[in-house]
């Protein structure tokens, strides 16, 4: 009787090593991320692991629910993730791995960072792409295939 406590404990922990070595988790499950989610979430680490093997740093990608204080999933390349998220270093990343924008594409992300009140992300656009800077907005910024509706990070 007063062995079954231990040895209850005991095959629990040989339950979850077994577990954890087979690569499940029996407290939460992992998700992967994609790069413009990695880049909302500023995680530096995960974007420059992705664009060193091979994912392309200017490709549209999910963004799920709630991580840029969106309600529905975006479709965002990790610059624009970057931008929405007002972070330089995320941007930096991009840049020393290959990320490479034309005058039109800059220009739209600084469309963007003003759109959604990016107050580091802006200025340091600004910096990069002089050209793109000086150019009116007049609807450039929206993410294509997403609702204007979509609220931006509320600071």
């Amino acid at each position: 009787m007063f062995a079954v406590p231990p040895l209850a404990v005991a095959t629990g922990a040989v339950v979850l090593v077994v577990l954890g070595a087979v690569g499940l988790n029996p407290f939460w499950s992992v998700t992967d991320l994609t790069m413009a989610e990695a880049a909302a979430l500023r995680d530096q680490a995960s974007v420059a692991v992705m664009a060193r093997t091979g994912i392309d740093p200017s490709a549209r990608m999910s963004v799920r629910p709630r991580m840029l204080g969106n309600r529905f999933e975006l479709q965002l390349t990790p610059a624009e993730a970057a931008v929405r998220a007002n972070r330089t270093e995320i941007l930096d990343v991009l840049f020393a791995n290959g990320l490479a924008l034309d005058d039109e594409t800059a220009h739209a992300l600084m469309c963007l960072g003003r759109q959604s009140g990016s107050d580091e992300a802006l200025p340091y656009l600004e910096a990069r792409f002089a050209l793109a800077a000086n150019q009116p907005c007049s609807g450039a910024g929206q993410v294509p295939n997403q609702p204007a509706a979509l609220p931006f990070i509320s600071r």
